[in-house]
């Protein structure tokens, strides 16, 4: 007697134990089974403002966005209001706020699983072009150095570019001017010096001259 109920003991013993590996093993598969579902609806995305460029020299721009599953999306400048739900699309057009400085735009993307994603991403506005003037006094001599001084309190100056008589265009921080010698240098007399500068953003000043004269 005392065998047959060990017997049956360790036969409950063990089918308890075989439902318990089925229950875990069921539990494992649902357990398993949830991130793959979560992972079906990605809440991740990419926005950029003019193409991830530091600078724009126009308050227009385009906004690109790589957002998974986006179903609208609406824009906003940072501090003011947003605008309509409109389709997602991948690229844009979107006016920034006038006036030279940073700006952020800011962007809300609605999902097909009903969740929102938001991004944003500045540039700066720089529409203004650098100024340039010259060191030169007037006087005339046999050799004129003239020096140029460029300004730009945004992006900041680039290059300056320089000719002398409508020839070909130089790009330094100075010129110098000498009377012809050895059929090298400029000619006795007045030269026009036109000149320019170009700022990081890619503002293009209008060009500048002044009246050199060589002489004894």
């Amino acid at each position: 007697m005392n065998r047959t109920k060990g017997r049956k003991g360790r036969c409950h013993g063990l089918l308890a134990w075989a439902a318990a590996v089925v229950t875990l093993a069921g539990l494992a598969g649902v357990v398993a089974a949830r991130p793959a579902m979560a992972g079906r609806v990605s809440r991740t995305g990419t926005m950029s403002v003019a193409a991830g460029a530091v600078y724009t020299t126009t308050a227009s721009v385009t906004v690109s966005s790589s957002v998974s599953q986006a179903s609208s999306m609406r824009l906003m400048n940072a501090g003011g209001t947003w605008s309509a739900w409109r389709p997602y699309a991948a690229s844009t057009t979107w006016t920034l706020v006038a006036g030279d400085g940073t700006k952020t735009v800011q962007a809300q993307y609605r999902l097909t699983a009903g969740k929102t994603v938001s991004l944003s991403d500045g540039i700066t506005l720089d529409t203004t072009a650098p100024a340039t003037t010259t060191d030169y006094d007037g006087m005339a001599a046999p050799q004129v150095t003239v020096r140029f001084t460029a300004t730009d309190p945004l992006s900041g100056v680039a290059t300056t570019s320089y000719r002398v008589d409508g020839g070909p265009w130089c790009h330094d921080a100075s010129a110098v001017l000498c009377l012809h010698r050895k059929r090298s240098g400029y000619r006795s007399g007045p030269h026009t010096l036109e000149y320019f500068s170009a700022d990081l953003a890619g503002n293009v000043e209008s060009v500048r001259s002044v009246v050199v004269t060589l002489g004894l």
